[in-house]
């Protein structure tokens, strides 16, 4: 949001500080590389810069990076690398340069103007990356602003291909100007080319002519130029198909589809095309429905009108039109229906933001029976007295669960002296937040499941948070234990279970996992809740409780100090296995007594946020 850029992710692990790209690669494995070819057959880049590349020292995950971007800039443009992407619709991409980061005065690189002046931000290129730097919440940020590192001279390389200059990063429509010979089409290829070579021809004077128009501020004019320009680019998509039977080289397809998107939203700028389209609930449960709302209209300015608006919902889903909304407004009732898919599509997680769930489509009429389409997703607003905030739609499960605590410790049966053997070391308690996303009422039952058939474990129900356990099952052969439990529509409910292990428990991991089922039998393994430095965003995983069972011998009274910052689960864990930890703050580190402790512990960060 501060940079501009668009963000993906790998499946990289950041173990951490590693002083070797050996060891960096060796955890990641081929997974990484695969990602990296995956963003570059999707993103389609026409160069590639390697922030990384000829790095031998210090972090080993940079320099791990700084060796597979060149890996990746090639296997992008290998078909038979990574086959399965090919299958699932990704072409493979050559891009026309591979850069390298030199930071210092390169010869024969190409020096970006990091110091100059942006006249629409009036900041230097390079305040505004160290603003964004700042949002980096792990890379110790605090002297960043006077730090002679970032305000180095930076200059580019080519590794391969061409030259880095100003013209190879700013051109005017390269994607239209793309080779395709792809197989079976080295003989209709020239013939395609020269189309998009008349068809830049005839494009870039209409987009100059729109900018102009928009440095005047005259928005008509503009809208006008930038429309002439998409029909230009729709009507050659359809021509190409027609001409070639039916198909086009799909790289071709693909930059006229980026083309028309990028002119598209030019032009729902410059006409002043506003679609808000809002859901009453941000989350929805398969069987549900909603009501979306829209409002779109144009900038006063310009002579045209948003007359129809529908909603693009997935397969399976309905849609219908509520009648007697007021001039502006459209109202929908969408239904979800059973069946319908909450989990994650292939590849969705290497995207920053996953892509609407619902979107409303607005046609603009320009007269003459022309119009042109804007999109914008559904989204919903959660309000509170303090705050107001904007959330994706979201398709989740009908029951959520979430454990606390998440971790355990338990100490091994042999190691259970008599002076601390006693129910307190061998039980824990766990508590599930139960989350019912449906709007009906119905009956819940929750439980928690042992390793099963292990005979090492018993679980044993308490009372959830509102009132009496309305019933209760046990399976001995499992170690499960069930709670029934009734919702009268949206909402949470806690309820409390209480596991023990055996004395002749072995030591190890073990997991205890929380499960939520309806009448019909379908079940819930999963919790789903906001990110705590994001909080538009849902983070999901399994409603797991590991406990980990620690074969060591505790002395009697050991008395431990703990000076903690924060999220530090080590206090917790230590009174788990028998000792007794005082958390220290700042009044009995000044004053207090110090001397009837064994230890003092220092806490992870401690130095840094309690200084």
């Amino acid at each position: 949001r501060v940079y501009g850029t668009r963000l993906y992710f790998t499946r990289a692990a950041d173990f951490g500080f590693t002083k070797t790209a050996d060891e960096a690669l060796k955890v990641w494995g081929d997974e990484v590389l695969e990602d990296m070819v995956r963003v570059i057959r999707t993103f389609r880049p026409h160069v590639i810069i390697n922030s990384w590349g000829g790095v031998h020292s210090g972090h080993g995950q940079h320099q791990a990076s700084g060796i597979l971007t060149p890996k990746a800039y090639a296997m992008a443009a290998d078909p038979n690398a990574f086959p399965e992407q090919i299958k699932e619709g990704l072409q493979a991409w050559k891009a026309e340069s591979l850069l390298q980061i030199s930071r210092g005065d390169a010869s024969g690189g190409f020096a970006i103007p990091v110091s100059e002046i942006s006249p629409l931000w009036g900041k230097s290129w390079g305040e505004i990356g160290i603003e964004g730097y700042l949002n980096h919440r792990t890379q110790g940020v605090g002297g960043i602003r006077s730090s002679p590192f970032f305000r180095r001279a930076i200059s580019l390389v080519a590794v391969e291909g061409e030259q880095a200059s100003k013209e190879l990063l700013a051109r005017k429509f390269a994607a239209l100007s793309q080779k395709y010979v792809q197989p079976g089409w080295e003989d209709r290829a020239p013939s395609y080319e020269g189309s998009l070579v008349r068809l830049v021809e005839e494009v870039d004077p209409l987009l100059e002519k729109a900018r102009q128009a928009a440095l005047a501020l005259d928005w008509q004019e503009c809208s006008n130029a930038l429309l002439e320009a998409l029909g230009r680019i729709f009507g050659e998509r359809w021509r190409s198909v027609k001409r070639f039977g039916g198909e086009i080289p799909k790289g071709a397809a693909w930059d006229l589809y980026w083309a028309e998107d990028n002119i598209r939203a030019a032009l729902a700028k410059a006409a002043g095309v506003r679609v808000d389209a809002r859901a009453e609930r941000s989350e929805v449960a398969a069987g549900e429905s909603f009501v979306v709302r829209v409002e779109a209209g144009c900038r006063s300015g310009v002579k045209w009108e948003v007359k129809e608006v529908d909603l693009l919902a997935p397969d399976g889903w309905d849609v219908k039109k509520v009648e007697g909304a007021a001039a502006g407004q459209w109202q929908f009732s969408v239904l979800a229906r059973n069946g319908a898919d909450a989990s994650q599509k292939a590849a969705k997680w290497i995207l920053a933001e996953e892509g609407a769930l619902l979107w409303a489509r607005a046609n603009v009429w320009v007269g003459d029976g022309d119009f042109f389409s804007v999109y914008a997703p559904v989204v919903a607003t959660r309000m509170t007295s303090v705050s107001a905030e904007t959330r994706p739609l979201l398709l989740v499960p009908a029951v959520t669960l979430t454990v606390e605590p998440k971790e355990m410790v338990v100490i091994s049966g042999g190691n259970r002296k008599s002076e601390i053997r006693n129910q307190k070391q061998t039980e824990r308690e766990i508590v599930v937040r139960v989350r019912h996303y449906a709007t009906t009422g119905e009956k819940i039952t929750v439980g928690i499941e042992a390793p099963q058939g292990s005979g090492e474990w018993r679980v044993a129900s308490g009372e959830n948070g509102k009132n009496k356990v309305a019933a209760q099952t046990a399976d001995a052969s499992t170690a499960r234990t069930e709670q029934m439990l009734e919702f009268a529509g949206a909402g949470d409910q806690l309820v409390r279970f209480t596991v023990r292990a055996s004395a002749r428990i072995a030591a190890g991991k073990y997991e205890l996992k929380a499960y939520a089922k309806r009448a019909d039998g379908e079940e819930f393994r999963t919790s789903l809740e906001p990110l705590v430095t994001l909080p538009t965003r849902m983070w999901s995983e399994p409603a797991v409780a590991r406990v980990h069972v620690m074969d060591v011998a505790v002395p009697k009274d050991l008395r431990v100090g703990y000076v903690a910052a924060e999220n530090d689960l080590i206090p917790q864990a230590l009174r788990e296995i028998g000792v007794h930890v005082e958390l220290l703050d700042e009044a009995a580190l000044a004053f207090g007594d110090l001397s009837k402790y064994d230890a003092i512990a220092i806490g992870i960060r401690a130095y840094e946020l309690r200084s």
